[in-house]
Parts: C-alpha cells; sequence; structure tokens
C-alpha cells in the first residue's frame, strides 16, 4: 500500500498493531508487515537536512543493501548461453566484471555475486555445463563433490525394471492428455 500526501499535507501511518508482539511465524512482527489502520494529517512538516540528495542517497542505500544481499564473490567461467541466463546482481556484474576467457574461446570469466555457498551451489549447478566455478576453492570444491555424487548415481543408465504405482514399465505409461483451453483470444 502507498500512501502520498497531497501538496504540503503530512500524513501520520497507524499500524493496526505497535510491531513488538509476537507473530505467529514465531520473532516479534515487524511494524512494515503490519496493515495500515487509518491515515491522518498531522501539522508536522518533516524537515530534510540541507543538502540532502534523495537521489543519491537512495542509490547508496540500494547499494548497501545488494552488498548485504551478496555478501561473497565467486569467479566462474560461462558460456554464452551460461551468460545469457544471469539475471538481478549478477547479470550486473557479468557486464561490469566479465572478459574473454583466455583458455576457452567464446566463454566469459566473471566474478559474481553470490548470497552464500548453498545459494551459490544451487545457481551454479542450475546452470549445468554452461558454468564452471573457478573459486573460490571450498565452493568450487562443494559443485564438484555434487556433480560427482550426480554422476555416480546416473552411472549405471537407464533403470529398465522401474515401474510406475500400477506395476506398468515406466515407458509405457500413457502421456497425459492436454485439456482443452480457452479459444484464441480475441
Amino acid at each position: 500500500m502507498c500512501v502520498h500526501a497531497l501538496e504540503d499535507s503530512p500524513a501520520t501511518l497507524e499500524p493496526a498493531h505497535d510491531g513488538r508482539e509476537e507473530r505467529p511465524g514465531g520473532g516479534p512482527g515487524h511494524p512494515a508487515d503490519l496493515p495500515i489502520l487509518s491515515v491522518r494529517e498531522t501539522p508536522d512538516v518533516a524537515d530534510l537536512p540541507e543538502g540532502f540528495d534523495l537521489a543519491s542517497h537512495w542509490r547508496r542505500t540500494q547499494a548497501d543493501f545488494h552488498a548485504r544481499l551478496h555478501p561473497e564473490e565467486a569467479l566462474v567461467r560461462l558460456s554464452a548461453r551460461g551468460a545469457a541466463r544471469l539475471t538481478g546482481a549478477q547479470a550486473r556484474a557479468l557486464t561490469a566484471t566479465g572478459e574473454p576467457d583466455p583458455e576457452l574461446p567464446g566463454w566469459t570469466r566473471a566474478v559474481l555475486p553470490i548470497e552464500s555457498a548453498d545459494h551459490a551451489e544451487a545457481q551454479f549447478l542450475a546452470l549445468a555445463t554452461e558454468a564452471e566455478v573457478l573459486s573460490p576453492p571450498a565452493l568450487r570444491t562443494r559443485v564438484g563433490a555434487t556433480l560427482a555424487a550426480m554422476a555416480a548415481r546416473y552411472a549405471d543408465g537407464p533403470r529398465v525394471g522401474d515401474t510406475d504405482a500400477g506395476g506398468a514399465p515406466w515407458r509405457t505409461r500413457p502421456r497425459p492428455t492436454a485439456r482443452p483451453g480457452p479459444g484464441p483470444r480475441s
């Protein structure tokens, strides 16, 4: 919900709760999470410090937020397909730090921000063969161990004897039929 004060009329927002009570999910509630019950005008006017530049303040605040969101970095080698799949902070970092990889023509090396080793492992594994973690060494080792475990799991090839719940071989299961959807939109 967004409340805009018209002209020079300041407004006071009153949350439904004071924000200190225990919330159903555990820890204390946060006022930003609570619904607004009413808005009323007050005679108070907020004075901004002299020289305050909202646009600069917003850029600094946003940069600080992203730095806390992605406190670590990884050096990654990416194919063109892998690079095209990056979004958000990682896509911006690719633009800022990406350089042609000296060992693999057509690939790019870039320093990408990461949230944590857990999160980065999942992100880079999702890129499959289109990415390679070069550092930090602990993340590279972790991704390699996961890939080795996956390779071992699939090493025996197709599991021919697998059956569905009704006992039919998995290859003979009928494909689901598409449900008729709405006709073409006009």
